[in-house]
């Protein structure tokens, strides 16, 4: 199945979703947030193997040559 180019999903949808950096270090969106100043959106993540890890990046195109496993994560 091919994904057409119009196609969207709901960004909520990412919340509980693993995400993988170049490094291949795996993170858990926690949640997503809206800078108010310039309207860019934030996900919000954690190392699950590290306790108060928990940070937020911005979605923008830093993030295209990470990975995301969408769907519920396994350590929650």
């Amino acid at each position: 199945m091919k994904l057409m180019s119009c196609s969207h999903i709901d960004i909520s949808v990412l919340v509980g979703s693993l995400i993988v950096n170049p490094n291949g270090a795996g993170f858990i969106v926690t949640g997503i947030s809206l800078d108010l100043d310039d309207l860019s959106p934030w996900i919000h993540i954690k190392d699950p193997d590290i306790e108060g890890s928990d940070q937020a990046i911005p979605f923008n195109e830093t993030l295209k040559d990470w990975s995301i496993q969408i769907g519920n994560s396994l350590y929650v």
